[in-house]
C-alpha cells in the first residue's frame, strides 16, 4: 500500500476515533476534561499512525 493511502487512512481512523471520543468521553468523566482527554487521545493516535507509516517501505 502506499503511503499517501496509509495517510488518509489514518486520518479517517483518527477523525472517526475523536467523534467517538467526544461521544463517550463525557458519559465516563466531567465533560470539562472529558474534551481534553479526547483530543490529546486524538493527538496520540494521529501522532503513532503517522510514526508508523514512516517505517513503510514505498
Amino acid at each position: 500500500m502506499k503511503r499517501w493511502m496509509l495517510d488518509v487512512l489514518v486520518g479517517i481512523t483518527s477523525i472517526i476515533a475523536l467523534l467517538l471520543l467526544f461521544l463517550v468521553m463525557p458519559i465516563i468523566f466531567s465533560p470539562n476534561y472529558a474534551y481534553l482527554i479526547g483530543l490529546l487521545l486524538f493527538l496520540l493516535i494521529i501522532s503513532i499512525g503517522g510514526f508508523l507509516i514512516r517505517k513503510v517501505p514505498t
